[in-house]
């Protein structure tokens, strides 16, 4: 699916057929069964996604998955999330960003 087929796919399911009258016949059968406010849940789990890949336990979680794989490549993978980990427990995110995000959640929820 094309980058545009995606968003006017989007268009239709966010707003209804009155915001593109000729893309709500064409739409494929998912995106016309799709409740409004798609985007909104969207953005709203992107913000989740932002939030808990700030936290170092989540990039340890996945060394400890790609160290069960086994592969040199995972393994490279692995010791590349230990790296990102110890890089955001020293770093950390910054507080207004990290206060910002949750604040724009809570928006969107």
């Amino acid at each position: 699916m094309s980058a545009r087929q995606l968003r006017d796919e989007v268009l239709v399911a966010d707003n209804g057929a009155d915001a593109a009258p000729d893309k709500a016949l064409t739409a494929p059968p998912a995106a016309r069964r799709r409740a409004p406010g798609y985007v909104d849940r969207f953005r709203q789990r992107v913000l989740q996604d932002a939030i808990v890949e700030a936290v170092p336990a989540y990039w340890r979680r996945r060394a400890t998955v790609f160290d069960q794989v086994g592969t040199p490549a995972c393994d490279d993978i692995a010791t590349a999330c230990r790296r990102h980990a110890n890089l955001v427990e020293q770093t950390g995110l910054a507080a207004d960003v990290l206060v910002e995000l949750v604040d724009e959640l809570d928006r969107a929820a």
